[in-house]
């Protein structure tokens, strides 16, 4: 990490301690909370897995989209994740029958993010979901998707039966800051209003313009008091990746990424609940 992004760190960490908390604690919990990332691309063949096994803890996750988990062919143990967890993205109980089994031995978690128009039916299939996951011993982790975030009936019913929520509020992460604390904070409370166990997941962006960076890495320091896992979207190309990693240092800035490869030249790669 370059020291213009580690010098950004640390004064955002102060910042946002406020009366709150001391710097170094603000630091303990950014470094201690996991991390999941969310590649928008097929992990074989890319070096996404390489960059995984580079800085996870056990508690950290990687997912596979059902775009790619339920080909005849997919395993979880081909994937090579030698470090941490490998979640499972469903589009619907379908995903879970009994031929793809087989698919999906070894994941740790379900993700499901309901597609646009659920209407009636997004309790419905969270519900069938749920059971599923139950039956596997998995949790299910829920989300919705930019301008999903502002239905709070959708909120509350995608809530209704997960483990915990992942808040991907794309279009306020590029706003001011306190405009997106206060609708994650919204979020929150409805999801908790709803089910006062559910966990929180805030995501972020690799965001490709360097520029951006330092601004989505504050929303992360700023608001990591309201979350129990952060989450990464990341695309395949390059600017991508290296966005990730800046956001990975930043977050581990022990060091954690010492041993990852760069993505450009690497080789192929084919309890949070507890």
């Amino acid at each position: 990490m370059d020291q213009l992004f580690r010098t950004v760190l640390m004064i955002f960490t102060v910042v946002a301690c406020g009366a709150q908390a001391t710097p170094s604690a603000t630091a303990e919990k950014i470094r201690s909370t996991p991390v999941t990332i969310y590649p928008n691309f097929d992990l074989r063949d890319t070096a996404m897995v390489a960059i995984f096994n580079g800085f996870a803890r056990e508690e950290d996750a990687l997912v596979v989209s059902y775009v790619d988990a339920f080909k005849g062919s997919f395993r979880v143990a081909d994937l090579g994740v030698t470090r941490g967890q490998v979640w499972i993205y469903v589009s619907s109980a379908a995903n879970l029958g009994q031929t793809y089994r087989k698919n999906i031995e070894g994941a740790r978690g379900l993700v499901y993010v309901p597609g646009k128009g659920m209407g009636a039916n997004l309790r419905y299939v969270a519900g069938q979901l749920a059971e599923e996951a139950k039956a596997l011993r998995m949790p299910l982790i829920v989300g919705l998707n930019g301008r999903d975030t502002w239905s709070l009936s959708n909120v509350a019913e995608i809530t209704r039966n997960g483990d915990m929520i992942t808040i991907c509020a794309s279009r306020e992460l590029r706003g001011p800051a306190p405009a997106f604390r206060t609708h994650v904070e919204k979020i929150i409370r409805v999801a908790r209003e709803t089910n006062p166990a559910i966990k929180v997941e805030l995501a972020l962006i690799a965001i490709r313009a360097k520029a951006e960076r330092a601004p989505m890495l504050k929303h992360a320091v700023d608001n990591i008091d309201l979350a129990d896992r952060i989450a990464i979207y990341c695309d395949q190309d390059a600017e991508s990746l290296e966005s990730l990693k800046a956001l990975l240092a930043g977050l581990r800035p022990e060091g954690a990424l010492a041993s990852v490869v760069d993505p450009v030249t690497a080789p192929a790669a084919s309890d949070a609940f507890q």
